[in-house]
């Protein structure tokens, strides 16, 4: 049995993978409601008003690939807080059997 042992994540890469964690989660409800909207539906809106068509679509998309940022950036701040409390950042161990 062998141990593999990070004791270091880059900051990138924790960003880049909370990033397409959330997308993940976000997107696909976005695009729904952008494909409702552009059926006609009160699904998007944008400065109060509801949006139809193809620019629903498109407004829908953006904001599905703006909104995971938020959490995102909010996990990588507390990475790097914690890699300044602890002098390193968090770890991961891998056990091969």
């Amino acid at each position: 049995m062998e141990n593999i042992t990070a004791n270091r994540l880059a900051a990138g890469s924790v960003l880049r993978f909370a990033y397409l964690a959330h997308l993940a989660l976000v997107f696909p409800i976005c695009l729904l409601f952008g494909l409702i909207g552009m059926m006609g539906g009160g699904t998007v809106y944008h400065n109060g008003q509801t949006v139809h068509g193809l620019p629903a679509l498109f407004i829908a998309l953006a904001l599905g690939a703006i909104l995971p940022l938020l959490p995102a950036l909010w996990f990588w701040l507390g990475v790097l807080v914690l890699r300044l409390l602890r002098g390193r950042g968090p770890g991961l161990s891998v056990r091969q059997d």
